[in-house]
């Protein structure tokens, strides 16, 4: 009980008005199609465009937490 109101009010004190961006433009921006394809050419390269590719992940409910952590606990 301790612990979920402990998280349930770092949240609630975190999250601020001010934080409304609209992200779903903020993920239509990240979706490319090069973000997908893999360059094979050398090692470095593939790693490289792997790299790229996870980066660029669209988060599925980054319109429920708008923005980057702004508090970690660790409990």
């Amino acid at each position: 009980f301790v612990v979920a109101t402990l998280l349930i009010s770092t949240r609630v004190l975190v999250v601020s008005e001010n934080d409304s961006i609209n992200v779903a433009d903020r993920n239509l921006d990240m979706i490319s199609g090069d973000s997908l394809k893999f360059n094979f050419d050398s090692l470095s390269d593939l790693s490289q465009s792997v790299y790229t590719a996870n980066y660029k992940q669209v988060v599925q409910n980054a319109d429920r937490f708008p923005g980057g952590p702004q508090l970690v606990l660790v409990v």
